[in-house]
């Protein structure tokens, strides 16, 4: 499972390399202030409450993913239905390279549903 958590990690990273420039639904939560991601291009800010799948589309772009892959990936999180603090920890990693998923502190259950929006990112998200 570990195998599979890290391909996702590197997934973004791998995504934001590929392509062109071209309402969340979500369990049980914990609420997170809101926080920064300092990236080469400035900072990217997490909004405070839930992340809609609009707002994880805006933070992927400001990490340098393409538009349609930011969105791609957006919608697979949300409809894999990762937990708003499974989000929150995801988006607010260092995605530049390789990235534990043990480091990143994500749930059992996190950890399956993300191994799952990674295959199906893969898939239907790398044009």
């Amino acid at each position: 499972m570990r195998r599979t958590i890290a391909v996702v990690c590197i997934a973004v990273p791998l995504l934001a390399g590929c392509g062109d420039d071209s309402s969340a639904e979500s369990g049980p939560s914990t609420t997170v202030a809101a926080s920064t991601t300092a990236t080469a291009t400035g900072t990217v800010a997490l909004p405070a409450g839930d992340l809609s799948q609009a707002d994880i589309a805006t933070v992927l772009a400001g990490k340098g993913l393409p538009p349609n892959q930011s969105a791609c990936v957006a919608r697979i999180y949300v409809e894999e239905k990762v937990s708003q603090d499974g989000l929150r920890r995801i988006l607010g990693a260092d995605l530049s390279g390789p990235v534990d998923p043990v480091l990143l502190g994500l749930s059992a259950e996190d950890q399956t549903r993300v191994g799952t929006a990674t295959r199906r990112m893969v898939q239907e998200c790398i044009f």
